[in-house]
């Protein structure tokens, strides 16, 4: 919704890079990060319990995430504005 909203012309924000990345490449939007607005980085973490046991539910929901994590951290790293894909990424440990 925030998106549309500024895609609308009807206002600006933060939104995460990956989400306006297409819009910076094609030069539809601009970057405003800088010296007074900095911009940052964020860290998605998924954690739990090893202590107590899991049902068959989160059991599914853990395994998916271990055999998708890869290409999720490809996909949100992904090329930058200016096309390039080396974005310093790192893999998830």
């Amino acid at each position: 919704m925030k998106k549309e909203i500024i895609l609308q012309g009807m206002g600006w924000g933060h939104l995460p890079e990956f989400v306006v990345r297409r819009e910076l490449r094609q030069k539809r939007w601009l970057a405003i990060a800088g010296k007074h607005l900095p911009g940052g980085v964020s860290s998605i973490v998924a954690a739990r319990r090893h202590d107590l046991p899991h049902g068959p539910i989160a059991a599914r929901l853990w395994r998916h995430i271990g055999e998708q994590a890869a290409q999720l951290w490809r996909s949100a790293a992904g090329p930058g504005p200016d096309g390039t894909s080396d974005r310093g990424a790192r893999e998830p440990l």
